[in-house]
């Protein structure tokens, strides 16, 4: 008989604003731990204690958590490849950068944020991931998906990511972000337990992986992905 093969643990991204309350950090670090219990946690930052971000938040209650195993991803915007040690990659993308967030992960959890947070919605939801709006953050994303709408905040992010069209399956027009952003925030799961949402966001289906994108090394970023027992 055949012997069962170990399931490989879920890449969960969690997104979130770059300047949120400190309820909302906390919310991030708990997330953050609980992922790194026996989950791969990606980000798009790199835990910095420079800003109330909620990427750099998630990456600190991992690393609390667990210090000496805690396995993180940290996909930032700058330019330099994937560095020593396999975290973080650094992109180069700018606002691209949220276009690999999704298709990176195998779910996202969504944290309260503005435009930028809800690209990386629409590219989760673009792609077919799981997603997850956590502690009421709908609010506050319906609220910045009105703004964006009347003040055309997609726009940027739409060009920055339009570079990535030749390798993936988005459409990065300011209008498809849009229509996408609003698509996720009204059929993505709901909860405001930590467990809960981590939980679901574990059951999703293994989808992660990383595409060829001109200035980010995609064999490297294979070989972490295997050394993270991916």
């Amino acid at each position: 008989m055949k012997e069962p093969t170990e399931e490989k643990p879920r890449i969960i991204a969690v997104v979130g604003g770059g300047n949120v309350g400190t309820g909302v950090l906390g919310s991030a670090r708990k997330l953050g731990a609980e992922i790194a219990r026996d989950s791969i946690l990606l980000t798009g930052g790199d835990g910095s204690k420079a800003h109330k971000a909620v990427k750099d938040a998630a990456v600190q209650g991992a690393m609390k958590a667990f210090p000496t195993s805690a396995r993180i991803i940290s996909i930032l915007q700058e330019a330099g490849g994937l560095t020593n040690g396999g975290s973080p990659v650094r992109s180069g993308l700018l606002h691209g950068r949220n276009v690999l967030n999704a298709v990176a992960s195998d779910a996202m959890i969504v944290l309260e944020g503005q435009e930028g947070t809800l690209s990386e919605a629409a590219f989760a939801y673009m792609t077919g991931r799981r997603l997850i709006l956590f502690g009421g953050a709908e609010q506050a994303l319906s609220e910045a998906l009105e703004k964006a709408k009347r003040e055309h905040n997609f726009a940027t992010i739409a060009e920055q990511s339009s570079k990535l069209q030749h390798a993936l399956p988005v459409r990065c027009t300011a209008e498809a972000v849009q229509v996408a952003a609003q698509e996720a925030l009204a059929t993505a799961f709901r909860t405001s337990d930590v467990k809960e949402a981590v939980d679901h966001a574990r059951d999703a289906p293994l989808l992660a992986s990383f595409p060829a994108v001109e200035g980010v090394d995609a064999p490297a970023y294979q070989a972490f992905l295997k050394r993270l027992g991916r």
